[in-house]
Formats: structure tokens, C-alpha cells, sequence
């Protein structure tokens, strides 16, 4: 046999499998699997530990046989065809068998955070509350079920609630037999994480699911050989499909871990992917930030990035100063620029949308901010211009998904390089919100998002939602609040730009940044220079700006800033500002405080894991 003979035949036997057109569900595409690959690792636990990162792994054949008895669990606590479940799970191997549990029950799972991912118990009880009201669930999986009731109090609903310790256990025998489920059915119910408004519940089906995996893997060239790792939240529809659902669909293995532990040490990131040579990693642009920016080089030791192929970047505006410092500081890692792939999807596509052409240059596109902002136009401009903004490439539509931009008053389709609202369509989009009627189901999905296309790629401009309009002229609030970040001692990635009528009944600027923890500026100079700067970079005066306590804005499930609830919470004075340095040194002690406090407790937690114990709080 010649070598290309022998190349072409590994090939082939890495390729992602070709399944029967009569599998219509991810639990068909495991069944399949099950027949042909056995054998086959799903997911790995990831865990940093003293002496470095380890993985626990977990074969397709125990997935399936503890869904089927999870699948019998909530069935004998009262879970029929379409009803709702409740998943709040921290450890990834915990929250797979319980979705996979779900849907061979024939319901909807619907992915939340655990009180420790929501950032206070209080947020987290208000976002249980709501998602119970709205979509009725019938059981929730939970870690502890006396500590979910001590934080969530009285809920709106009866929910029988299971704890995961507790879901496969025998009591209940093993179920009946695994099967396929319709394409039509609800797989899960991605509740949107509210930047714009209050959160909503997207119905994803079956076959909107298989849609979306197999377009990215044909979009991303997908083979088993590839390894994902990602420490993105499952509840989250970034982490859910992009870091898991998508490696199940092409039988590739993935490895995951908490995002607290990223959050905690944001090198341990690296340090996974170095470990287990991962080939495609996935994150928001902040993450890259702090990767770029804020790890220390002595930490870095060992680190090698030559086996990244794609490190997907979205969920939130792509900032090109971000990609060019990560990328300048991990080429020496082995990383190649060629890796970096910012991409653009939204809930109500499953996920994905729109994805460049892997292996590709990042392509910047540098227009003039006056035309953006006065005819909806995107005119080329010089990089260093007075009036440049610069926006990056998000590639093309999808295979077999169609994008379209139509002008917001019109409606009517616009020509290259006209900025309008982005309309897609295709079989990965959602039918419909869970509390619309199921009579009526969407076919195109009006986006809320303005994109042009240029050369035939497309780009983001921002939310129409949140569009600051100032004498009669938009100007996208991304775009002031990224000259806002370059203020030495405002936090990047929190700064929120927003208008409100004025005592005129004119729209006036409001601006509210974070302050950095170790920053001593006085708030009085830093709101000067932020004023300044606004002016020099956008040709806005700003009303008012205000500078709160680092952590106090309320954010996203995936990191972004609410900026609806930020304006309220201004509106109403209810932010957390700071008036003087005496403030702003004791906002720095508390948050030390608290960083002590949970560091002590992952101590203590470690320690009565090794003896055994475990925790009844």
C-alpha cells in the first residue's frame, strides 16, 4: 500500500461518522456510536490537584447505562413526554448523565447555574424563581437538595427535587431500553442570559441540535482525532453545544473543567490544554483578555499551545486589541496565529451562525465611526484615522444556513458594506420562546444584532437594543465602552455605555466603569480622564459618569454586563459608586477578604473529601 494510500485510509477512520438518516436525536447519535465504538472516552473530568492536572475519564457505555437509570429515576418521580427538568450541576460528568438522563425520559432539560456560578445566592434563587414560573418544570437535579431549599425558599411550582448522588442509584432498576427521540421534541431550554432584558427560554428541539453540530463540523473540519477542552459553564449555550455537544456528535473526546477554576488561576486553561494537546479550545473575549494580560510569566512555564488548531472566541463583542495581545504574547507558546477563530451564534440558533473558514488569517476591517454612526455606512478607513473603529471578521454563514441584513425601518435587504439588522435562517434555528404559543413557530430568526458584510465576510456592529442614538446619530455603546477600558484603572470588559432622555427630552450619554481593585486614582480624576477620552475617541460628551466598586455590576451567565440593569440600577442610585479613596480602599480589603475566604474553603472541602466526609451545609 503507497503512503497516500495509507494516509488517506487514516483518514477515513478518523473521520467524524456518517450516521443513518433515520437518527433524528444526540441519544440516537450515542446508540449508533455505542454499536461501532464502543470503547470510546465521551468526557473527561478535569481537576487541577498538588501535584498537576488530572483527568477522570468517562467510557459511552457507562453514559448510557446510568442515563437509562436516571431515565426510570424521574420517570418514578412523575416526569412524562415534554415535561421540563431542572439541571444544576457543577461537575461535568454529573451534568451529562443527567441531560442524557432527561431526554431518555422523553422531557426537556433546562441547564441553570449552581449558586456558587451565579455569584450570590440571592441571584440565583431570583433566576430559579423566574425559569420555574416560566417553563413549569416537573423535577430539578440538584447537588444538595437541602441547600438548594435553604437558598431558594418557597418556589412557584412544585418541582420534586433529586439529588445527583441519588439519580442512577438501583432503587428503581434500570429502566426500559433506550431509544431514539423525535426531531420534532424539545431536547433543552436555553434560558438567554439577559444583557438586553429579561431572560427567556429558547426551545431547542432534537433536530435543531444535530443541525447545528453537523454544520460546524463540516464549517470547522471536525475529525475524531480532534480534543476539545473547555471550562465554559454547560449551562451556558457556548459551553453546552460548543464544548460538549459537538465533540459527542463527531465521537471526539472532550476534556472539561469548572469554570471557577479558570476564574480562580486562568493559566489552569493552559495548562489543560498543554496537558491533553488539545486541538480546539473555546472561550469569551475576556477570558483571552485575562490570559493576555493579567497571567504572570513566571507562571507559564511549560506551557505549550503548538497543538491548538482552532481556539474559538465569541459570546460577547470581539475586541481586536484582545486577539492581537493574545496572540503576541503566546506565539512564543507555540500558538499559531492561525488558531485564533472569532466566531458569532446566538440561543436562538442553537449556537453557532456563522464561523470562518479554519486555518485562515484574522481579517480586520477599519471604518470611519462619523459614517457609521450618521448613514448606517461602514467606509473603509486608516487605521490610525481620528475617526477609525475597527471590527473583526466573523466569517460566513454556516453550511446549509442563510444570513440576510435588511435596514431596521425598512426591512428591505441591504447592499454591501450597509449596516442593518442580521436575519438568519436555517434548520438550527428554535421554533419559538417557551412562553409563545407552540401554534406558532418561528422559520427566520430576526437577530437584534447589526452586522454589514465587506468582501463577502461578515461583521458585528452591536445590539440595535442597546444602540446609543444622540442627535439622531447611533453609535454602537461596544465601541464607547472599549475607548473607555484603554483609562488606566477601569476594569476592561466592565464598563457599560448607555443614553436616556434628559431633562430637554433630549438622549444624553451616560457612562458607568468598574474601577480596578489595586487602582489608587481618586474616582474625581479618573471620571475626568474617562470624560476626556470619550470625547477625544467618539466626539460625545457624556452626562454623567460614574465609577462603582469592582464586581458590582450585574452580569451575564457568560460574562456580559446587563447593561438594561445597569442604566436601571443608575436610574434608580442604587449602584455601588465610590465617592473617595477611603472607599475604594476598602472595596480592594473586602475582596481580598473574600478571595481568603474561598481559597479556605476549597482547603477545608479537599480535606474532608480525603477523610471521607462530606459536606451537610
Amino acid at each position: 500500500m503507497s503512503a497516500a494510500a495509507k494516509q488517506q485510509r487514516v483518514a477515513e477512520s478518523l473521520a467524524c461518522p456518517a450516521y443513518p438518516s433515520h437518527i433524528t436525536s444526540l441519544l440516537g447519535v450515542l446508540l449508533h456510536q455505542q454499536q461501532t465504538l464502543a470503547e470510546r472516552t465521551v468526557c473527561h473530568r478535569v481537576r487541577r490537584e498538588r501535584h498537576g492536572i488530572v483527568a477522570e475519564p468517562m467510557s459511552i457505555g457507562t453514559l448510557l447505562e446510568r442515563a437509562q437509570r436516571g431515565a426510570a429515576k424521574l420517570q418514578a418521580a412523575g416526569v412524562r413526554q415534554g415535561d421540563r427538568v431542572i439541571l444544576s450541576l457543577s461537575n461535568p460528568h454529573d451534568f451529562l448523565v443527567a441531560f442524557f438522563s432527561t431526554l431518555a425520559a422523553g422531557a426537556a432539560a433546562v441547564p441553570l447555574p449552581t449558586v456558587a456560578e451565579s455569584g450570590t445566592p440571592r441571584s440565583f434563587a431570583t433566576r430559579v424563581r423566574e425559569v420555574s414560573q416560566d417553563c413549569g418544570p416537573t423535577a430539578g437535579i440538584v447537588e444538595s437538595i437541602q441547600r438548594f431549599k435553604a437558598v431558594v425558599g418557597e418556589l412557584p411550582t412544585d418541582m420534586a427535587l433529586i439529588e445527583v448522588a441519588n439519580l442512577t442509584d438501583a432503587t428503581v432498576g434500570a429502566g426500559p431500553p433506550l431509544r431514539d427521540q423525535p426531531a420534532a421534541a424539545s431536547a433543552f431550554i436555553q434560558y438567554t442570559s439577559g444583557s438586553t432584558g429579561k431572560p427567556k427560554g429558547v426551545v431547542i428541539t432534537h433536530g435543531n441540535i444535530l443541525a447545528n453540530c453537523s454544520a460546524i463540523r463540516d464549517a470547522t473540519e471536525y475529525s475524531r482525532a480532534d480534543r476539545m477542552v473547555s471550562w465554559l459553564p454547560l449551562h451556558h449555550d457556548m459551553g453546552l453545544v460548543g464544548g460538549l455537544l459537538t465533540s459527542i456528535y463527531c465521537a471526539a473526546e472532550t476534556w472539561l473543567m469548572s469554570p471557577l477554576a479558570f476564574l480562580g488561576r486562568p493559566v489552569t486553561w493552559l495548562e489543560a490544554i498543554t496537558a491533553f494537546s488539545a486541538t480546539l479550545t473555546v472561550g469569551p473575549t475576556f477570558a483571552y483578555s485575562l490570559c493576555a494580560r493579567k497571567i504572570p510569566d513566571k507562571q507559564l512555564t511549560g506551557i505549550d499551545l503548538s497543538s491548538l488548531r482552532l481556539a474559538y472566541i465569541g459570546a460577547e463583542p470581539i475586541d481586536p486589541a484582545t486577539l492581537r495581545a493574545f496572540s503576541d504574547r503566546y506565539v512564543d507558546y507555540g500558538l499559531s496565529r492561525l488558531a485564533l477563530y472569532p466566531v458569532y451564534g446566538l440561543a436562538e440558533a442553537t449556537l453557532a451562525v456563522s464561523f470562518p473558514k479554519a486555518g485562515t488569517p484574522l481579517r480586520y476591517d477599519t471604518v470611519d465611526r462619523h459614517r457609521l454612526a450618521a448613514d448606517h455606512t461602514a467606509v473603509p478607513a486608516t487605521a490610525d484615522g481620528p475617526n477609525a473603529v475597527t471590527f473583526v471578521s466573523v466569517g460566513h454563514p454556516l453550511p446549509r444556513h442563510h444570513v440576510t441584513i435588511v435596514a431596521t425601518r425598512t426591512g428591505q435587504a441591504v447592499s454591501e458594506r450597509q449596516v442593518g439588522e442580521l436575519i438568519v435562517g436555517g434548520a438550527s434555528i428554535s421554533p419559538r420562546y417557551f412562553s409563545d404559543k407552540p401554534d406558532v413557530e418561528c422559520t427566520e430568526l430576526h437577530t437584534g444584532d447589526l452586522a454589514y458584510f465587506a468582501n463577502d465576510h461578515l461583521y458585528i456592529v452591536d445590539r440595535i437594543k442597546d444602540l446609543v442614538i444622540i442627535a439622531g446619530q447611533n453609535y454602537a455603546p461596544s465601541d464607547i465602552e472599549n475607548a473607555v477600558a484603554q483609562v488606566e484603572g477601569i476594569r476592561r470588559g466592565r464598563v457599560v455605555a448607555f443614553s436616556r432622555s434628559g431633562s430637554m427630552g433630549t438622549e444624553e450619554l451616560h457612562i458607568v466603569a468598574e474601577v480596578t481593585p489595586d487602582s489608587w486614582r481618586a474616582p474625581s480624576e479618573l471620571e475626568k480622564d474617562v470624560a476626556r477620552k470619550v470625547r477625544e475617541e467618539i466626539g460625545l460628551t457624556p452626562a454623567t459618569v460614574t465609577m462603582v466598586v469592582a464586581g458590582s455590576l450585574e452580569r451575564t451567565s457568560s460574562g456580559k454586563i446587563k447593561r438594561s440593569a445597569c442604566a436601571a440600577a443608575h436610574q434608580a442610585g442604587t449602584l455601588t459608586t465610590l465617592g473617595s479613596r477611603s472607599q475604594m480602599v476598602g472595596s480592594k480589603l473586602a475582596r481580598q477578604r473574600a478571595l481568603l475566604w474561598h481559597r479556605t474553603t476549597q482547603v477545608v472541602d479537599g480535606l474532608r473529601r480525603r477523610l471521607g466526609l462530606t459536606r451537610t451545609d
